[in-house]
């Protein structure tokens, strides 16, 4: 024991002094620079060549460079050392750290508007962001990251933040726009002969292509992106493009060659240490051997790429957890299937993939608004710099004819103003025109973008949690007869609600507006399929007393709408109630509505809201209202809340 021990000292010791060895030979190569700035910079280039190899000899090289810059005398150099730290840190999953070191530049870098820095620290805190799955706060970054790097022409900068737009908009689904941003990125390396981007570039591009079913594209890529990255001797590059050809391959159900590319692209992985791209591998392994038949090998791979991903990344957990369930299904393990699946659900339940995307969609669509505008703005500038220029040349010509026809020009000049005059108005007009066009069509964007989230949110749940109890009662053989009859008269209620809740939407959807009486009509149908299914044993009042015309927007009519229904559902579903009233009244100010009923109550210090009372409150924030809920035990249950004016118009 002893003996091992002491091996094992000696062992790290001379790993220690060989780090140190190769850091010693590099600050001996950089000393031969003419300046000191020069040195640091030969430093911070070979910082990328160790980063992601050996990365202890990266931090080391990084703790030298901040040691030996000072932010007096080379504050560039000192920001960009403490982003090359922060890069390190991110690479040893250190994601904390990595902001510290990032936020750190940032205030040496923004006010001396060094915007290199600045570029380069967004970028790099976009991609912490990504690795998090956060989407929104990486497109946010990413955004900044160009509007920094166009103000200088930073190439170099902007070809890595087109290849991030691309990857996110290939996140989000949206290939042909991803495809365009990575043919950006490419067309300034191709310039900058940049070989390491190059491969990366064109990998990204295979897979796009791909998703576009463009075949031929596709190997073209691919085969650009190895034979690109086995000269670089990039082996996180030669890894992705390894997993890459795989997927084609198993896409063209050729499974033999797929294992293999992928199983190369697993042990480069494992080499450089690259714990999130290695579970994502073994994710893809794992499928593959399903479609092989090889049950227990798919298995083994799911079951290590699950220990390399943290307790907190619901999703990826989640989608891991449906793929071992799978695999034991098919390998007749029910009781390790089931088991995997409730796993599955109990992750979805943790996270909200649909806001995180459409917050990153927003922050893209905002960045395409700002250009156009600032093209506009451009556009006007050139007309009036051209009326100008007119306006010149026709008083030079005046000034040139003579005295002698003198009220002539005069005359002239005064019908040539009013007619230029006139056509700057309806220049000007169209412009006006165009700019209330683009906003109609931008408010029109958002409302469909709401109530398609509404459908993910509502439907997709539904349909989801109706397809994981199909596939459990599918592989629960055994059930009695009874019980499966009951299952599936309960699923089959299940649907018919999801289906009721998916005509609501779509009502919602084929309405620009929604008056308030829109809304009693379709409360009153609710009512009304309600009674045939309870034989009208429930008591219903029902008064919407509108003093005034009260329209709302298809989306806060839908919120509207929807919390009145969860109410009704709430209280005959949980509260047994057998009387219910809706009352809905409006002043100048507020549209008030009242939901009560007499149904068993319940004690508020005691109670924990559910998902239904909590989707209520969101859904009256979003229309800037506040749910009032009161109720007692044996008592019955209120919910009031008032619509202010702003969120509905007369």
């Amino acid at each position: 024991m002893k003996n091992s021990l002491v091996f094992l000292v000696l062992m790290i010791g001379l790993l220690s002094q060989a780090q140190q060895s190769i850091v010693d030979s590099l600050v001996q190569n950089a000393a031969v620079q003419i300046t000191d700035s020069l040195k640091i910079d030969k430093l911070h280039k070979d910082f990328f060549k160790y980063v992601y190899s050996k990365p202890k000899v990266a931090n080391q090289i990084a703790d030298y460079t901040i040691a030996n810059t000072k932010v007096e005398n080379s504050p560039y150099q000192h920001a960009q050392s403490l982003i090359r730290k922060g890069i390190y840190y991110d690479v040893v999953s250190k994601k904390d750290s990595a902001l510290l070191l990032y936020d750190r530049a940032m205030e040496i870098a923004a006010p001396r508007k060094d915007y290199i820095s600045m570029g380069n620290v967004y970028n790099d805190k976009g991609l912490v962001y990504w690795n998090r799955d956060e989407l929104e706060l990486a497109m946010e970054q990413y955004v900044l990251g160009a509007e920094v790097f166009e103000k200088v022409d930073y190439d170099r900068g902007l070809s890595s933040i087109y290849n991030n737009m691309g990857l996110i908009l290939y996140d989000l689904g949206r290939y042909t726009e991803s495809k365009t941003s990575h043919l950006k990125a490419l067309k300034i390396r191709e310039r900058l002969k940049d070989t390491y981007g190059l491969g990366a570039s064109y990998s990204n591009l295979s897979n796009v292509a791909k998703r576009l079913d463009q075949r031929d594209s596709t190997q073209y890529y691919m085969r650009k992106a190895i034979e690109i990255k086995k000269e670089s001797n990039d082996k996180r590059g030669l890894a992705i493009a390894y997993q890459n050809l795989g997927i084609d391959f198993r896409d063209a159900r050729v499974l033999d060659s797929a294992i293999f590319y992928s199983e190369k692209a697993q042990i480069l992985y494992e080499e450089i240490n690259n714990k999130r791209l290695s579970a994502n591998n073994l994710v893809t392994l794992a499928e593959m051997f399903q479609l092989d038949g090889q049950y227990e090998k798919g298995i083994d791979r799911i079951k290590q790429g699950i220990l390399l991903i943290k307790e907190d990344q619901h999703k990826q957990l989640a989608e891991m957890e449906v793929i071992k369930g799978r695999l034991h299904a098919y390998n007749k393990d029910f009781k390790e299937s089931a088991a995997a699946y409730a796993r599955a659900l109990e992750h979805r339940d943790s996270y909200e993939e649909t806001e995180r995307t459409a917050q990153a969609q927003e922050y893209y669509e905002k960045y395409q608004s700002a250009q156009k505008e600032q093209e506009i703005a451009e556009q006007r500038a050139q007309l009036a710099e051209n009326d100008l220029k007119l306006q010149r040349r026709n008083q030079t010509i005046y000034l040139l004819i003579g005295g002698a026809i003198l009220i002539g020009l005069l005359g002239f000049f005064f019908m040539r103003q009013r007619q230029i005059k006139s056509e700057q108005k309806a220049k000007e007009k169209e412009l006006e025109l165009a700019l209330a066009k683009i906003e109609t069509q931008n408010k029109l964007h958002e409302q469909r973008l709401r109530i398609s989230r509404d459908l993910h949110d509502n439907i997709g749940s539904q349909l989801t949690f109706l397809i994981s109890s199909l596939d459990n009662l599918k592989y629960a053989q055994n059930l009695d007869a009874n019980v499966t009859n009951s299952k599936l008269a309960s699923l089959s209620g299940f649907t018919r609600n999801t289906i009721g809740e998916l005509r609501d939407t779509i009502w919602a959807m084929n309405k620009n507006k929604i008056s308030l009486e829109d809304i009693e009509e379709r409360t009153t149908s609710m009512i009304a399929q309600f009674n045939a299914t309870n034989n009208d044993q429930i008591i219903w009042n029902v008064e919407f007393d509108a003093a005034n015309v009260v329209i709302f927007n298809s989306v806060n009519g839908m919120h509207v709408f929807r919390i009145i229904q969860e109410a009704i559902n709430n209280a005959l579903k949980y509260a047994e109630a057998n009387e219910i009233s809706i009352y809905a009244t409006s002043d100048d100010q507020d549209v008030h509505i009242t939901i009560k009923d007499n149904g068993k109550g319940f004690e508020l210090d005691n109670y924990q809201p559910g998902n239904g009372i909590k989707n209520m409150k969101e859904r009256a924030r979003l229309i800037n209202s506040v749910l009032d809920l009161s109720s007692k035990k044996d008592a019955g249950t209120t919910i009031q809340f008032s619509i202010p004016s702003d969120s509905y118009s007369k």
